[in-house]
């Protein structure tokens, strides 16, 4: 695009942030899907915890029934597998931030970066949007 300049780009090549949109590209399996939205199209921008609540249940539900087995056996197979469920859910919980716009949205996993680099990249992005729209 005309008077386009990169101001974010990922080490990997897969997030670019430019004066004018927010482009990411997932290569999985052979195959690539690419999502783009343009600065104004954009909605909110959040940054989050995801997790697997399943896992949490699962381990609530396997103590449950350990306790209620009626014998020791059971009880301390529904507390190994209510512990390993737990963990499994604690595993899994990651760290996104996720653009939205109207029709569509990026999810961008920030296992690696702290509170503090979240927020900023956030503040970034804001500025942008701000600056694409006065002008």
């Amino acid at each position: 695009m005309n008077n386009e300049k990169a101001i974010i780009k990922s080490d990997t090549g897969e997030f670019l942030l430019t004066n004018r949109k927010v482009r990411f590209t997932v290569k999985y399996w052979g195959q690539m899907s690419v999502t783009s939205i343009m600065l104004n199209k954009i909605s909110s921008v959040e940054f989050k915890f995801q997790s697997s609540y399943i896992f949490l249940a699962l381990a609530v539900i396997t103590l449950i029934i350990g306790y209620f087995s009626g014998n020791q056996d059971g009880l301390l197979y529904g507390i190994a597998l209510g512990i390993i469920f737990a963990i499994i859910y604690f595993i899994t919980v990651k760290k996104v931030i996720i653009i939205s716009s109207h029709s569509s949205s990026i999810t961008l996993s920030v296992k690696k970066i702290g509170h503090k680099h979240a927020i900023e990249f956030i503040d970034q992005l804001e500025e942008q949007i701000q600056n694409y729209k006065s002008t």
